[in-house]
């Protein structure tokens, strides 16, 4: 897919696949055999990650695949929120043909675990820090799990479901990365599918209706996501929770994940307090998160933002 990004913002600087591949490895390589000393610099920070990542793995994680799930599932339905391994079989979700399993719970574990995986790599890269290692580790263990999952060589399914082998086989490529001061509601910069379903304009400002927005008022994810407060998380609308949890909150982990990564330091340091407010909403009131990448995503966000603040504060010890 081509990538989509604001005219007026410069391309982010981009490792080689072999380079990426070969840091990848090292730091994998460290969670498995073992971490040594380091000075810690910012332990506030720290202590926010690690309660992020029990937080996690508590509400979405299942110890018999070490994998967390796109859905709660220590809710009082368990697992049951899931797509069921029949409907699996027959590549439905809620009764209807859904050959990628969107809305299974599971269609994005192979893609959230990757992310933390290698979230928790750079973090651990960075600190040493033995409890982030642990969850490393586990993360680790289920993304061969998954590796092991097709008959089909280097097939990525989406999955598994918690018996460890049920998965909807077709995969797709419908991921890009895009700009921090894009307008959400161009959609040379944002596809419409991300935040409203791909409907058309009376259809999508009906949703932005739930929010008091218009499609015609430009928006940056920056401008939406000042306008999310953690009272969202607990709408008793159903349809406006959905929305404003997706367009005022999610759409803006995109670009702050690209930010975080590119190693330029005023990107990093113009979104690092917006990722601090989203970890504090999800540590405070994250319980009311049910369903969803916003769990996934702050942790992710709050890793790496972890990772380069303790490089940076290494590189002034003597």
């Amino acid at each position: 897919m081509d990538q989509r990004t604001d005219p007026g913002m410069r391309a982010l600087p981009r490792r080689s696949a072999a380079s990426r591949l070969g840091l990848c490895a090292a730091r994998i390589l460290g969670l498995l055999f073992g971490l040594s000393g380091v000075t810690w610099g910012d332990e506030t920070m720290l202590d926010t990650a690690q309660r992020l990542c029990r937080g996690y793995w508590e509400g979405f994680g299942h110890d018999g695949t070490n994998l967390c799930c796109h859905c709660r599932l220590n809710g009082p339905r368990g697992i049951d929120v899931l797509a069921s391994p029949a409907q699996i079989a027959r590549r439905e979700v809620r009764g209807k043909p859904m050959p990628h399993g969107y809305g299974s719970g599971i269609q994005d574990v192979p893609l959230e675990n990757g992310q933390f995986l290698m979230a928790l790599c750079e973090a651990c890269d960075a600190t040493h820090d033995e409890t982030l290692a642990v969850f490393g580790r586990r993360i680790f263990l289920g993304m061969k799990g998954i590796a092991g999952l097709s008959p089909v060589p280097g097939f990525v399914p989406r999955g598994p479901h918690p018996d460890g082998k049920s998965y909807y086989p077709d995969s797709s490529r419908d991921r890009a990365q895009r700009a921090l001061q894009g307008d959400l509601f161009d959609p040379s910069v944002w596809r419409r599918l991300d935040w409203a379903g791909g409907e058309e304009d009376a259809q999508a400002q009906r949703c932005l209706d739930l929010l008091g927005l218009r499609l015609d008022q430009p928006l940056t994810v920056v401008d939406a996501l000042a306008q999310f407060t953690p009272e969202r998380m607990r709408d008793d609308d159903a349809r406006r929770r959905s929305v404003a949890n997706k367009l005022l909150f999610g759409m803006a982990t995109v670009p702050f994940h690209q930010a975080l990564l590119s190693g330029d330091e005023a990107l990093i340091a113009a979104v690092a307090p917006h990722v601090r407010q989203m970890a504090e909403w999800m540590l405070a009131h994250g319980d009311a998160y049910d369903a969803g990448e916003n769990a996934n995503r702050t942790v992710v966000l709050a890793l790496h933002l972890l990772a380069h603040e303790q490089r940076r504060h290494s590189r002034t010890l003597p």
